[in-house]
């Protein structure tokens, strides 16, 4: 799922402000014309199921990678002469993940997007985004959630 806005304009896509820092994120899949924006960035979240075996052949297998998030600019609108496109993250969370723990995941994906926007390659950005959500995790978890958290995260990672 992607931004689809059916035939309306830009300026019929819904924009979520979203914070970091204060407190766990309350964050739910959107709608097809509805993103989150942080720091003047916008970002799509959706869950998916697994994907079928031809996706797995380009190297992507969400049932191993938990979540993860790409840069995308497929939407555009040209409607009364109005050519105008809008790039985005597209954040996906594998849907096995329980609601409760999926903030983390978001937060994840988020910091990881927004350092390969400040220059860093994917794999500096990946590791910052590690580090970003071990202290988001220490910050707003308990050390039981927590111990909960890294069970469940194996126990995904196991099923793949």
């Amino acid at each position: 799922m992607a931004i689809d806005l059916d035939g309306k304009s830009l300026e019929d896509l819904i924009k979520i402000p979203l914070t970091l820092g204060n407190g766990r994120l309350s964050v739910q899949p959107h709608q097809d014309n509805e993103v989150y924006v942080v720091d003047g960035h916008f970002f799509h979240y959706q869950l998916i199921p697994e994907e079928p075996p031809e996706m797995k052949e380009y190297g992507w297998d969400i049932t191993t990678q938990l979540a993860g998030v790409g840069y995308y600019t497929p939407f555009s609108d040209d409607s009364w002469g109005n050519q105008q496109s809008v790039g985005y993250w597209g954040i996906e969370l594998w849907d096995k993940i329980p609601e409760e723990w999926r903030d983390i995941f978001v937060y994840h994906e988020i910091i990881e997007a927004l350092s390969i926007e400040n220059g860093f390659s994917r794999e500096k950005a990946h590791a910052l985004a590690k580090q970003a959500d071990t202290n988001y995790r220490q910050k707003y978890l308990s050390e039981e959630q927590q111990g909960k958290f890294k069970v469940l995260e194996q126990q995904l990672l196991q099923k793949a």
